[in-house]
């Protein structure tokens, strides 16, 4: 067991992902001998070791975090930028072995339930190096994005509708979370990105991507740090980030829509916009 406490979580029973009919958080050794062999001992040491508290009617589920490192435990999303772009590109190097394992039908489920947190904060970094990590990261390092940042939250059960009866109760699903905000930084509204649990990549329902309250003229927006005059502004939110692990000096806006994109309303002090459009007649118009 490792020595270390991190932190504790509240989850209900329900969200545990699993594989092979147990929790994924009881595979903990199994996981760990898995990466020490296939990726070595720093891979391994990315995810903490789980404490599982199951619960009962008077008190909810907990899981509590330990890890080998000792060191105070600070949420990725905390650090300062130089500390925070370094704890990225550390994960970003140690995290591609695990595409390997997620594309394997006899580890993935494994590979991809590990990755599955509850809450915010959960990306840690202690002594230096990070304690991982969730399901959307999942998602976006399947498309080689690194680049992440407090405006993505992701959450295992979130509110989905399907088909026309509005009466019908509402189905739960994990999704990737992006705050909508104006240039005042109030939250406008939320882009949802649901996930299909087994595989980390889109969930296979209609219209995988909504979008929730108002969007007019806001973004999804990402800073560097380094209160620049410049900023890319794009469409899509992957496409953007993608753009911005080229250019990480930069600050970020995404707009979700070509359409958005053109009404987007940029904030005081920008001197100079780069649009990172698609290469496409709307994305033309829009820009």
């Amino acid at each position: 067991m490792a020595d270390h406490f991190l932190s504790k979580i509240r989850v209900a029973n329900s969200d545990f992902a699993e594989h092979g009919g147990r929790a994924v958080l009881d595979q903990y050794d199994r996981l760990r001998a898995l990466l020490t062999e296939r990726a070595g001992p720093e891979v391994a040491d990315l995810f903490a070791e789980p404490l599982i508290s199951r619960g009962n009617d008077t008190a909810p589920a907990t899981v509590s975090w330990y890890a080998a490192q000792p060191g105070e435990a600070r949420p990725l999303e905390n650090l300062p930028p130089a500390e925070r772009e370094q704890a990225e590109r550390y994960l970003a190097d140690h995290l591609r072995p695990l595409r390997g394992l997620a594309g394997e039908p006899e580890t993935a489920g494994l590979a991809l339930g590990a990755l599955t947190t509850y809450g915010q904060g959960d990306v840690l970094v202690v002594a230096g190096k990070p304690v991982l990590g969730t399901l959307a990261a999942t998602y976006l390092q399947r498309r080689g994005i690194t680049r992440l940042g407090p405006a993505l939250r992701y959450h295992p059960r979130v509110f989905l509708r399907q088909g026309e009866d509005e009466n019908a109760p509402p189905q739960k699903a994990p999704a990737l979370l992006a705050k909508i905000t104006d240039n005042r930084g109030q939250i406008t509204g939320c882009a949802r990105t649901y996930l299909d649990p087994s595989t980390g990549g889109l969930a296979a329902i209609e219209s995988p991507k909504r979008i929730l309250g108002q969007l007019h003229g806001h973004a999804i927006r990402f800073w560097s740090g380094t209160g620049r005059s410049d900023l890319i502004v794009g469409e899509g939110l992957e496409n953007t980030l993608s753009v911005g692990i080229a250019l990480p000096e930069f600050d970020l806006a995404s707009c979700l829509t070509a359409t958005h994109l053109g009404l987007f309303i940029p904030p005081p002090g920008i001197k100079r916009i780069w649009i990172a459009r698609d290469n496409d007649e709307v994305g033309r118009n829009a820009s």
